[in-house]
């Protein structure tokens, strides 16, 4: 796999079809600019893969943008289950997931996705067990009444796809061969975490890489139906949610998302008001 797609799987699906100490919240003085979404931090003790929850207004009616990774440590997702429940709308990701939420939970045997949602569902669950972490799929409640579906069906997927000429594998291989951040990781040191077996070294060679994906991501925005379309999907059901009296409101997408979407969300006269930070992974610096 080209060092270049690790973000791509880890930062931009939901993995439909981490052992820690208790996460922290840091608050964030200043927004950079350009925000972040995704990062990481380093102590004497550890280093952290983080993610935000950023907070946009506009009068009365608050939108936050709740980051993902779609595999972490099993506090992220415990912490992020009781999030959850301060929002009247939560407005998630997941192409296909229109019967999910209202009191519907994911099925525990689920038909599998094909062709090249289904190799990217496979490559997910090898990099958790390579990692040793837990899946957004299976520890994120998805059954709440308060959960809205805010992506494509597979259909629109599909149907988009073909009409603009594109696919999954070709967005894949233009994410590859995009520019280098300069924080890949290194050939000999994932030979090494491998051999060892060891998830703790294998996750220090992954992170930085990971912590660029936000920034990865927003030079691929444009006419395409992974972050373009999606987005537009999501943010008109947030509009219909805020023409139905509903003042707060919380979309938890992957991080990756994001840029193209803040943007859109300043467009519309939102103006982003604070930020957070959720340890996806704590990994020890042994």
């Amino acid at each position: 796999m080209p060092k270049k797609l690790i973000p791509f799987f880890l930062s931009l699906f939901t993995p439909w079809f981490a052992h820690s100490a208790e996460p922290t919240e840091v608050e964030a003085l200043d927004a950079p600019a350009p925000t972040e979404f995704i990062r990481v931090t380093r102590s004497d003790t550890n280093t952290k893969l983080q993610t935000a929850v950023t907070r946009y207004t506009r009068g009365d009616t608050t939108v936050d943008l709740i980051g993902a990774v779609h595999i972490g440590d099993a506090n992220y997702y415990t912490t992020l289950n009781e999030k959850f429940k301060a929002y009247p709308a939560l407005l998630f990701e997941m192409i296909g997931g229109e019967n999910l939420g209202a009191g519907n939970a994911i099925p525990q045997n689920g038909e599998k996705p094909n062709g090249a949602l289904g190799m990217l569902n496979t490559a997910f669950q090898k990099m958790q067990t390579a990692l040793d972490l837990k899946g957004q799929k299976d520890l994120v409640d998805y059954s709440p009444e308060n959960f809205i579906h805010a992506d494509l069906t597979i259909e629109e997927f599909h149907k988009l796809n073909q009409e603009k000429k594109q696919s999954l594998g070709s967005f894949m291989l233009k994410q590859a061969f995009a520019k280098p951040s300069g924080k890949e990781p290194s050939s000999m040191g994932l030979i090494m975490a491998l051999i060892a077996r060891d998830p703790n070294k294998l996750k220090l060679q992954l992170v930085d890489t990971l912590g660029e994906g936000d920034a990865q991501m927003a030079a691929m925005t444009g006419d395409n139906v992974i972050i373009n379309d999606r987005n537009l999907k999501c943010l008109a059901v947030m509009q219909d949610q805020i023409k139905e009296g509903t003042q707060k409101i919380g979309i938890f997408y992957g991080a990756a998302h994001f840029p193209d979407m803040e943007k859109r969300l300043i467009e519309m006269g939102f103006k982003q008001s604070q930020q957070t930070w959720l340890d996806a992974w704590v990994i020890p610096n042994k």
